[in-house]
């Protein structure tokens, strides 16, 4: 299982893939005018069919809406069990 780290702020954003004990990728590029687009691109490059969690932080994290659904699902499954 990894997780997916990408912080958006005005001028950078970086994208991480963790495994629970090392980073297993690293991307960072400008946000440039079209943040939205960046974030979506780094989650697209380093998003692998064993990414089970998503977080988004920072200035752009609401550009990522996929960061917010997956951390719901996640906590109704934990209340759940």
């Amino acid at each position: 299982m990894l997780t997916m780290g990408i912080d958006s702020g005005s001028a950078m954003t970086k994208a991480v893939l963790f495994d629970g004990q090392e980073i297993v990728d690293f991307r960072m590029e400008p946000s440039g005018s079209t943040p939205g687009r960046v974030i979506h691109r780094l989650y697209e490059e380093l998003r692998t069919p064993d990414t089970a969690f998503v977080v988004a932080t920072g200035y752009g994290r609401a550009l990522l809406p996929i960061a917010r659904e997956k951390a719901a699902r996640r906590a109704v499954a934990e209340r759940a069990s």
